[in-house]
Parts: structure tokens; sequence; C-alpha cells
């Protein structure tokens, strides 16, 4: 019996993303918050019952979600802060440059604002860096930025530059826009 149960917690942390399972030994319930399977499909809050006696085992609840009904979802990350992911993945803050031409002034070309990025996935802990663009005004989104996993893409970033004030990399806001890679 022990068997089963190494083999359904093994299978909640390997081919499937899971986020920590626990395991209740008074009424032998695994729980798991967030279950992912092929990236593609999501279950929330998956409880299953385990039979000591027989090995057997029965899903108890379940919210299915399929993730392309996700959609694309935004984050506004900081210095200050890290962004979570709906799927628990963190994004983290790694570098700024601001090179947009200020407010009220004539530039040769309207610069951009490139962002370092650091993906970090919950469950095993691999990370991944990107940079995210967004040039001129910011009228018009950055380009897409594919990973394994997800699309992401710059959306804003502020307080926009002018010549009469200085920004400090905990003034900056920046609005990401991120979709999950079902390709």
């Amino acid at each position: 019996m022990k068997i089963i149960y190494t083999l359904l917690l093994t299978l909640c942390c390997t081919q499937l993303a899971a986020e920590v399972a626990t395991f209740s030994t008074s009424d032998n319930t695994l729980t798991v918050p967030l279950l992912v399977i092929n990236g593609k499909v999501y279950y929330e809050d998956v409880s299953i019952a385990l039979d000591s006696k027989t090995g057997d085992f029965s899903i108890l609840s379940a919210s299915k979600t399929d993730a392309a009904s996700v959609g694309a979802q935004t984050v506004t990350l900081s210095s200050a802060a890290s962004a979570v992911l709906f799927t628990k993945d963190t994004l983290t803050l790694l570098d700024i440059q601001d090179s947009r031409c200020p407010q009220d002034a004539q530039c040769i070309v309207a610069g951009e604002v490139i962002i370092g990025l650091q993906l970090q996935d919950h469950v095993s802990n691999s990370i991944t860096l990107m940079e995210l663009t967004l040039e001129g005004n910011g009228d018009v989104p950055g380009e897409s930025v594919k990973t394994e996993d997800y699309n992401f893409r710059l959306l804003d970033a502020s307080p926009y530059p002018t010549l009469t004030d200085t920004i400090t990399e905990e003034d900056y806001r920046f609005k990401i826009e991120y979709s999950l890679n079902l390709d």
C-alpha cells in the first residue's frame, strides 16, 4: 500500500506541476492546491482519498480549468515586490534601462525601456532570464517574449520620464501581460 501512496505523491510532483501536496494520516487524504497536467489542464483544490487496505484511491473533489480558457493575465511588478503568476511561478525584476525621451523634450529617437526579469518555477525552482522592451512613449505594447511555458509582453512602464524629475528604481511600476504558451 505504501507503494501506491509513494506513486501518487511522485505523480503529483513530476510529470505534473503541483503545488506542495499535503497528506493527512488521520483520514488518508492527499490534498493538492494546484495541479497542472502537461501545461494544458489545471485542477485546483484536488482532494484524493486513499484506502490503506486495498490501495484504491478516489478523487473527492477538484475544480478543472482548461489552460486555454484562462487567457491573458496581467501583473504589476516593481523593484520592491516580485509578482506571483496564477500558476504560482514568480516573476522578479532584475534590471531597468530607461532611455525614453522625456516629456516636453525634443529627441531624435523616442528611446525605450528594457527590463530584465527572472522567472522562477515554483515546483522545480528552475530559473529563466528574459528581457522585455517597450519603445517610445508606450502607446504600443512591447513584442511578445516566449519561454517554455509562457508568453510575456510589457504593456506599460511608469512613471514616464520628465526633464525636471529624477526617477529612482523604487519609483518604477511595470504592467506585464502573460499567457500560457500552449504551442
